[in-house]
Order: C-alpha cells, then structure tokens, then sequence
C-alpha cells in the first residue's frame, strides 16, 4: 500500500513539473516567435522608409490575377549630381505568406525580369480583408492631403507568436493615434498616378 501511494505521488509530481517544464518553454516559443515577427517586419518597414520617402509616385495597391498582392512606386536615388529613377515593386503571396520586392531602371524594360527578393516571412494578411498595402485617401478627417501617403499593415507570424506592424502613426489634436503612412515627398499631389508608373514590368 505505501508503494501504491508513493507511486502514485510521484506520478502526481512528475506530471505537475511536466506541465510547468511545457507552459515555460511554450512561453519562450511564443516570445521568441513574436521577436522574429518583428525583426521581420522591422526590415520591410525601413527599406520602405528609405524609399517611399523619395517618391514622385505610389500605384494603387491591389490583387493580381495570379493572386499575389502588389504595389509599386517610382522614386529617385542621388547619385553624386545625377538623380536615377527606379521602380520597385512589392507583392505578399497569400498562400506561402513571403513579402517580397523587386526593382528596375524607371522607363526601361529590364531583360532579364527582375526577380523578388524576399523581406520577411510568416505575413498571413488575408489581401481581401487585411491588405498589406493601401493609399491614404486625398482627403482625412476633412483635411486635403498635400503629397501621397502609402499605409502599411503587416501581420507576421512566426512560430507561437504574432505581431501586427502599422504606420508610421501620428497623435492628432484629441489624443488619437492615426495612421499616416508612408509620405512620398516627391509626389505632385495626394493622387495616384495616371497613367500608373512602372508598367514595364507586370504584376506577375
């Protein structure tokens, strides 16, 4: 009998540090997976500040036949005296969940393609209802926008944890916390373009 009974506390003991050894290391899956979410999204939300910024003009972001995501841009580098136009172009495919980008020569039409370079990984945004990219509309709050402004919405997933990345954000008078995006200085207008820029290359 006193077998049976320590038999059985060592079993009661045994699954309570089993439980607990689980919910710890659960936890630091879940806090490392919301780490790699964010250096993630972190990468894609700097090279669009270093380029969305230059901008004379953002397409309106959208679906494409094959099912990716897409929006492009064009925008212009220094190059000493000399500025260069270039083209990027940006997709998230919904069913591996990858953001990628590509970019070319602005008013050429690159041979070969270029192909995407991928930024982050683990984007699950559903493009009907969550879409990565979208134009701030011309008029916000009943203010008239001066330039193009490109909102980004991010929603990574690695492993046990998930992080939404939105911006860039603002505090406007009340207190409230609105999403300005990305403001292309360049840009004649809060329109976008048309004719669309960077057509050289399609969305595929």
């Amino acid at each position: 009998m006193e077998l049976l009974v320590s038999m059985i506390l060592l079993a009661v003991v045994s699954t309570s540090l089993l439980a607990a050894t689980n919910a710890i290391y659960s936890g630091i899956h879940k806090q490392q997976g919301i780490t790699d979410a964010a250096d993630g999204n972190r990468r894609a939300y700097e090279l669009l500040d270093k380029q969305v910024r230059y901008a004379s003009g953002i397409n309106t972001p959208g679906t494409a036949a094959d099912g990716n995501f897409y929006v492009e841009y064009m925008w212009s580098k220094s190059n000493g005296s000399i500025d260069t136009y270039t083209c990027s172009q940006w997709r998230l495919n919904p069913t591996t969940d990858v953001l990628q980008w590509r970019s070319w020569v602005a008013g050429t039409t690159p041979n070969p393609t270029p192909t995407f370079t991928t930024v982050d990984t683990g984007v699950i945004n559903n493009p009907s209802t969550q879409p990565p990219f979208a134009l701030l509309p011309p008029t916000v709050q009943g203010a008239t926008m001066q330039y193009q402004s490109l909102m980004v919405n991010f929603i990574a997933k690695r492993d046990k944890g998930t992080v939404t990345t939105t911006g860039p954000t603002m505090t406007d008078a009340t207190g409230k916390t609105v999403t300005i995006g990305f403001t292309a200085l360049d840009s004649p207008n809060s329109s976008a373009p048309s004719p669309a820029v960077c057509q050289e290359v399609a969305r595929s």
